[in-house]
């Protein structure tokens, strides 16, 4: 197992570099790179992090779970159909504005977005995608179809 997984303290940004982390103190799901959520709240603690470019944190991968916490849209947009050819991202989008965002990056690549929040059928239009995680998640695929059998709606 300890050949599969290599862990990587690390951000995942668009390019290479140093960051600063913003650790929400007893939230550990809500922690972020800073200025990626517009009011973070309760104790925090800032530190610097090494930044991982995207391209080449996803290289060699077949499947890149991403929860960014507001993020998502200035990661994906750095993505192309080319870059995904053999990966699958699975992702969070937070808000509404970052959904439209994703929708239009991607709707005219031949990548193809499954929203959990219309029972993992393919977005057809800017509104199918997730704006928060109780509408579920987003998988980006050049797949035609889902690798799993979507089991219906997230609500």
């Amino acid at each position: 197992m300890s050949k599969l997984v290599r862990l990587h303290e690390a951000a995942i940004a668009p390019e290479e570099g140093t960051l600063e982390f913003v650790r929400v103190l007893g939230n550990t799901t809500g922690s972020h790179v800073l200025g990626a959520k517009e009011s973070p709240y309760g104790d925090l603690e800032t530190f610097d992090v090494e930044a991982v470019a995207l391209h080449s944190a996803i290289r060699n991968a077949d499947l890149v779970k991403m929860d960014v916490e507001g993020l998502e849209a200035v990661l994906l947009e750095k993505l192309t159909a080319s870059d995904l050819a053999n990966t699958d991202i699975l992702c969070e989008v937070g808000t509404k504005v970052n959904a439209e965002r994703i929708w239009s990056h991607f709707k005219d690549t031949g990548l193809n977005l499954f929203s959990q929040k219309i029972g993992w059928r393919k977005s057809r239009v800017a509104s199918d995608i997730p704006t928060s995680y109780r509408e579920g998640s987003l998988f980006v695929s050049v797949r035609d179809e889902m690798p799993w059998q979507p089991t219906g709606d997230h609500r």
